[in-house]
């Protein structure tokens, strides 16, 4: 008896590990998959996370922009007075004639050279009017990115409002601020 009851518990476990072998490659399968998705779920927050990072950057580039054009304001040119200068006309898309109608220089218009280059090398105008700097070393730029471009504009929608628009870009990822004050007139004599 004994060897026909060793007989029978060989065949049962002859069944029962091929069952065992159908649910491991089962479980296996099933991990697999999981494992998948999670690694393409994984794989799409880096990207998304990249994404967000060199957005605060830009922002943080476009800021710098309009500090850049504050600063470019702050000094007086013959014949206009500090925070008058702009790039554009009062509805903010029209670039500044670089010349008066007489043919005189326009002093009121911001021109590149009124600039400090925040970068080495040139400070550049667009087709659109932008002043901007653009720098491609990691080393100089702002937010250590290799790809980095700052611009802004200044137009004047009425006599009392200023306007500033920066943009920034880095990585090819591009924000923009804008800010607006208004002119206070002080009718106190100017001492000399």
């Amino acid at each position: 008896m004994r060897a026909n009851g060793m007989e029978l518990s060989r065949k049962a476990a002859r069944g029962q590990s091929g069952m065992a072998m159908v649910i491991i490659l089962g479980l296996l399968i099933v991990l697999t998959i999981m494992g998948s998705v999670a690694v393409f779920s994984v794989r799409g927050e880096v990207g998304h996370t990249g994404r967000d990072s060199n957005h605060a950057r830009a922002q943080l580039v476009a800021e710098s922009a309009l500090n850049w054009a504050i600063s470019a304001l702050q000094k007086e040119k013959p014949n206009v007075l500090a925070y008058t200068a702009a790039t554009h006309a009062s509805n903010g898309k029209d670039k500044l004639p670089d010349n008066l109608a007489n043919g005189a220089s326009n002093n009121r218009k911001l021109h590149t050279d009124d600039m400090v280059p925040i970068y080495p090398g040139h400070v550049q105008i667009d087709e659109d009017g932008w002043i901007y700097q653009q720098t491609l070393d990691n080393k100089v730029s702002l937010t250590g990115v290799s790809d980095e471009t700052l611009a802004f504009k200044i137009w004047f929608p009425n006599d009392t409002t200023i306007r500033l628009s920066g943009r920034g870009t880095v990585s090819g990822v591009s924000a923009e601020v804008e800010m607006t004050g208004n002119l206070l007139f002080d009718a106190s004599p100017v001492l000399k």
